[in-house]
């Protein structure tokens, strides 16, 4: 039984409020959620965020137009917040995800998850080397390996990245089975599809409002679109170099 924690905040410095702003006629967030749910590997899926008065709207636009599961914890110590929503919703592996994401493949979700299950690894993402869009990450990692993570991570600052702690060259993660997905596509990391900055917004609008069907539409189909138009032009500036 594998749940999704979904990772959301008002408070973001670059772009408040981006995961309520629409797209076409989904706020990002709902978006997202919608894609999410097509997932076949997913028992359920969880919203974590702030547990203070700035993201009460938030909460409430979850629990009453979402209708999704909902746990609160703390702003800062995002790990934290993980262990607290995996307390409330206990399960035998998790995939972490960020609502920055509200193009998110669920094929490549299930992608990472099967990978995970079929080697048994403790932990798998698609980011470490990242070779899928930025935009596309997914994070899997048993419960053991949370609880790892909570014992072991002491860093205000490695917390607030949730599993950056794993990713440090530290004998510890010796414990762990670590692994990868590559995109069989090639490395596609420069294309952006991230929700983090005005740019990116005005991409992400254009490539769902010229859409027909934004909730089923495919990775590859969305990548196609995004070069074609040369959408880089606008939000490439970010990419990681």
């Amino acid at each position: 039984m594998t749940v999704a924690i979904i990772q959301a905040r008002l408070t973001s410095t670059r772009l408040p409020n981006k995961v309520l702003m629409q797209l076409g006629k989904y706020t990002a967030i709902e978006l997202m959620y919608e894609r999410v749910k097509r997932s076949k590997t997913l028992s359920n899926i969880v919203f974590a965020i702030p547990d203070n008065k700035e993201n009460d709207r938030l909460a409430e636009y979850i629990i009453t137009k979402l209708q999704a599961p909902l746990a609160r914890g703390s702003e800062e110590d995002v790990l934290d917040r993980y262990v607290q929503a995996a307390a409330q919703y206990p399960s035998d592996s998790y995939v972490r995800l960020t609502a920055d994401c509200p193009l998110i493949c669920p094929e490549i979700i299930d992608d990472v998850v099967n990978k995970a299950r079929l080697e048994k690894l403790d932990y798998c993402s698609n980011t470490n080397p990242p070779t899928f869009p930025d935009g596309f990450d997914v994070e899997y990692f048993t419960n053991s390996t949370l609880k790892w993570m909570d014992e072991n991570i002491e860093s205000l600052q490695l917390r607030e990245h949730v599993t950056l702690g794993l990713k440090r060259e530290d004998t510890k993660q010796l414990e762990l089975k670590l692994g990868c997905l590559l995109n069989k596509d090639g490395d596609q990391s420069k294309v952006r599809l991230t929700l983090d900055h005005p740019e990116d917004l005005r991409v992400l609008k254009f490539l769902v409002e010229m859409n027909t069907s934004p909730l089923h539409t495919t990775s590859s189909e969305v990548i196609k679109v995004y070069l074609n138009q040369s959408l880089e032009k606008i939000n490439g500036k970010f990419s990681i170099q």
